[in-house]
């Protein structure tokens, strides 16, 4: 992971004469900046006049965070301001940014980079039994058939998704949120961790699990699955025997961790985890009502403290088998490519599936942007992403000196040039973050892109 101010201050590296300096003030008061003789040359009185400075890493934020400089003294290597005096004047290990161009160019910037640099996604789809077509519109993220990459159909009885909780592509606040999960529960909090993977306790090859933290009233992390697909018939999921599981750590209570299953009737609980900070599986197995109204499954959390969750997941079977735990079925591709094919509405003409069958589409999907409004507050500098650096860096350069050559600023010749090498530059790192399947696979098996869906 890395932050939008990280980000920043990487571009601004790669290019210190154009855009400015990265650097560790040695004071700073209501109105100065100052630095030591090292980072920052004798230069004259007018080298550090009309720039922003920019205090992302301030305890006052984003009160203290940005400021337009008046004047400038070599002799001390003093920058002064003339606008509110700073509130925080401590920096112990802080960096100042001195910007040549509003820092807001950058920001959008990065924004646009990452709006435009995909990476592999693994998205499972559950059988809707009875249905003619399997849709994508759910997967909004595909914009034409050369996004998908590749789709297969396993055997795997799972009905929900992102189970491993290795989906990470909307903000909340400036955090990161799990695809298809939703947190409720007054005072609770949730975030993406890696504790589980880097103990002893779990070696599966994952990075990320769940943490979850309760603080004052119950907690639930939760996810709905479709209960009626094509109507009260035979697709139809009331009646039924489906089973909730997971894998959860907790520290200490023996009455706080638990999971559930509800009907829209009847809420159903597994037993509780029994404490002791270790993993344990949970599971419970019910038959929902003939008369359903719904399906949601999740965890529970009733006690104050702080558990973890390296997968939470539902199958449509009466028990759980290893099958199901490690999602043990074989994988068969009925369609491989994108090709030059275009279709706005994308639909896929597939044999139909039911229960007890997934399509996994992969698929190259862009990284979620940073929240826009906390972009525009000034409090997005620690939010973080995932896309690498050196992915990031050369992209948002990129996107930076191609909208500053159409600016009026003196050089945009040069602006264009810069944007032309880093475009490059991007173009082939990012290359590789687009997965692929494999080359001696099929091009087509079963299955076709239809037309577009008439309306």
């Amino acid at each position: 992971m890395t932050d939008l101010k990280s980000i920043r201050r990487a571009m601004m590296e790669r290019e210190p004469e154009l855009l400015g300096k990265v650097l560790p003030p040695s004071e700073i008061t209501t109105f100065t900046v100052a630095f030591i003789d090292s980072v920052l040359p004798p230069l004259s009185e007018q080298a550090y006049v009309n720039k922003w400075i920019v205090r992302a890493d301030s305890a006052t934020l984003p009160g203290d965070r940005v400021r337009y400089s008046t004047a400038y003294g070599p002799g001390d290597r003093l920058i002064t301001h003339a606008e509110t005096g700073y509130v925080d004047v401590t920096f112990t290990g802080e960096i100042i940014e001195i910007h040549n161009f509003d820092p807001m160019s950058f920001d959008l910037a990065i924004q646009e980079m990452l709006r435009t640099t995909k990476r592999l996604d693994i998205t499972i789809l559950p059988g809707v039994g009875g249905a003619g077509h399997q849709w994508l519109q759910d997967l909004d993220w595909i914009e034409s058939p050369a996004d998908i990459l590749q789709i297969t159909r396993t055997g795997s009885p799972v009905l929900s998704r992102d189970r491993y909780f290795q989906q990470w592509n909307s903000y909340s606040s400036g955090a990161l949120q799990p695809d298809y999960w939703t947190l409720a529960g007054s005072g609770g909090t949730w975030a993406r961790s890696e504790t589980m993977y880097t103990t002893d306790l779990l070696r599966e090859g994952r990075k990320w699990g769940l943490e979850v933290t309760r603080s004052g009233t119950n907690v639930t992390v939760e996810q709905v699955v479709g209960l009626l697909f094509g109507g009260v018939d035979s697709t139809s999921l009331q009646g039924e025997t489906v089973t909730v599981f997971g894998r959860v750590k907790a520290p200490s209570s023996a009455t706080s961790a638990r999971l559930y299953i509800h009907d829209g009737t009847t809420q159903t609980y597994s037993d509780y985890h029994t404490g002791g900070d270790g993993v344990e599986e949970l599971t419970k197995a019910i038959a929902l009502g003939a008369s359903a109204t719904q399906l949601r499954f999740g965890l529970s959390l009733e006690q104050d403290e702080t558990v973890e969750l390296s997968q939470l997941g539902l199958v449509y079977a009466s028990a759980l088998d290893d099958a199901h735990r490690y999602d043990n079925y074989p994988e068969y591709t009925v369609w491989s490519g994108g090709g030059n094919r275009v279709s706005r509405d994308v639909p896929i003409d597939l044999e139909p599936i039911g229960r007890g069958s997934q399509y996994v589409v992969r698929s190259l999907r862009a990284y979620p942007t940073f929240t826009d409004s906390r972009i525009q507050a000034g409090t997005a500098d620690a939010d973080t992403t995932d896309i690498p650096l050196s992915v990031a860096v050369p992209g948002a350069l990129y996107h930076l000196f191609r909208n500053m050559s159409g600016d009026q600023h003196t050089g945009t010749t040069r602006f264009s040039a810069l944007a032309a090498d880093y475009r490059v530059e991007w173009d082939s790192v990012k290359r590789n973050q687009m997965g692929a399947p494999s080359p001696s696979q099929p091009r087509w098996r079963r299955g076709a892109y239809a037309s577009a869906a008439s309306r």
